[in-house]
């Protein structure tokens, strides 16, 4: 395993979107010069999933996810991740009755934005 420090990881912009029915693996990742495509298939991943796939498999690449946008998303939805990305947090959403509105919720070094579903 190689530690990597954050001074040494390069900020990116990362594309996701729905993936096709053949994808081999829950996300795929591409990459298009400097730019990273996530693809990820929602029968065996969520989106909130796939984003936290997509930021931990982008850092053991060395790279930091600075900013996330959604392709082909509900507007509103994008503009969430979009903004939570910038400060380098999750969207998680939530069912059950711990988290019946927004809240900002930290675990160690990783911080998520819980929305409850609904």
């Amino acid at each position: 395993m190689i530690a990597i420090s954050l001074s040494q990881l390069n900020d990116v912009t990362v594309r996701i979107r729905l993936g096709t029915a053949i994808q081999d693996k829950p996300i795929m990742v591409g990459r298009d010069g400097g730019r990273f495509t996530v693809a990820y298939d929602l029968k065996r991943v969520s989106l909130d999933g796939a984003a936290m796939l997509s930021r931990s498999s982008l850092r053991t690449m060395g790279y930091t996810v600075a900013e996330i946008i959604l392709e082909d998303h509900d507007p509103d939805l994008t503009s969430l991740y979009r903004s939570c990305s910038k400060l380098r947090m999750n969207v998680e959403h939530t069912e059950g009755p711990l988290i019946t509105e927004p809240a900002v919720k930290g675990r160690g070094e990783a911080w998520s934005y819980m929305v409850p579903k609904g």
